[in-house]
């Protein structure tokens, strides 16, 4: 099976094992699935119709995320928003902020890292910051924290799966992490999603030898990497599917 049509067979598998029915427009992976009273759920793609619209938006923002998560003191990384009308040298702010190399600088509003830069020294700012504004007029800056990488997916009140992921990549799987996540970790994942006011959601986070930062938070998460990783990837990607049409209809 394909990364590309993983989730339309997900779908339809998990539409028979609950009887229920599915229509999908081919060319756009665009459809619903309904019951015998006519009673639909929506999709796109991977894009499920849970999350509030308010809260799937604070959450594409990556600035209004970590002040909310700062609120009920969820570690993120030290940063700030730095505009292209910004006339405030990056180094002098870098100072007030006391945050030091190496940083990553990204734009606020996107994900998988789109248009992201490592900077080691000031001689990386100026094409750190033109290709980071070539994706948005703010970006975010923030310093580098040191450790294993984690997407962790969070469905209500439970976490459903957890994996190590490389490095500034856009998913590539290094490990199943799920049996390897704390309890208080795990803790710390819901409560953020739960801040935020999602339903589903997949954390990037980074595990380091004494603390547990939130990186960003995804309110429209595929699952295709982790759903064709393994076998018992798979098995815990419909469980998901299943429970979260179970509540719906």
């Amino acid at each position: 099976m394909t990364k590309k049509l993983f989730h339309f067979p997900l779908y339809k598998e998990v539409c028979d094992s609950l009887k229920l029915h599915i229509f999908c427009i081919p060319n756009c992976l665009a459809g619903y699935m309904y019951d015998a009273s006519g009673k639909r759920f929506y999709f796109k793609n991977c894009g499920l119709d849970v999350n509030k619209v308010g809260a799937a938006k604070i959450a594409q923002d990556k600035s209004a995320t970590k002040q909310f998560l700062a609120k009920v003191d969820i570690h993120t990384p030290q940063g700030f928003v730095y505009k292209n009308t910004d006339r405030q040298k990056l180094d002098v702010l870098l100072d007030v902020h006391n945050i030091s190399f190496p940083i990553v600088i990204k734009p606020v509003n996107l994900s998988q890292s789109k248009g992201l830069s490592l900077v080691n020294n000031n001689g990386e700012f100026e094409g750190a910051l033109r290709y980071g504004f070539s994706f948005s007029d703010q970006l975010l800056v923030e310093e580098k924290i040191e450790g294993k990488h984690i997407s962790v997916c969070v469905y209500k009140d439970k976490v459903y799966f957890a994996y190590e992921k490389k490095e500034f990549s856009s998913g590539e799987i290094v490990a199943d992490y799920s049996l390897l996540l704390s309890e208080e970790c795990k803790r710390i994942c819901i409560k953020a999603v739960m801040t935020i006011g999602l339903t589903l959601a997949t954390l990037d986070c980074v595990v380091t030898e004494y603390d547990f930062f939130i990186i960003e938070i995804n309110s429209a998460p595929g699952f295709s990497k982790y759903g064709t990783f393994s076998d018992e990837a798979y098995q815990k990607v419909k469980q998901l599917h299943v429970d979260i049409l179970k509540d719906y209809f």
